[in-house]
């Protein structure tokens, strides 16, 4: 009867395991897609503020010229 006890034990114990793996392999995921989508933040950020410099440097350009 023992040696079925343990044997139970051992399933119940794996299958904990698995679901301890499987918990953490979805957190990492979301933490992926996380860093993703804010690297994507970053660049969509980046290219804003070089499309606001270049229009600023258009405008001075234009102003110098007027003047």
């Amino acid at each position: 009867m023992e040696g079925e006890e343990d044997e139970d034990e051992e399933e119940e114990e794996d299958e904990e395991d698995e679901e301890e793996e499987e918990g953490e392999e979805e957190e990492e995921e979301e933490y992926d897609d996380d860093v993703e989508e804010e690297k994507e933040r970053d660049k969509q950020e980046q290219q804003q503020q070089q499309q606001q410099q270049q229009q600023q440097q258009q405008q001075y350009g234009r102003r110098r010229r007027r003047r």
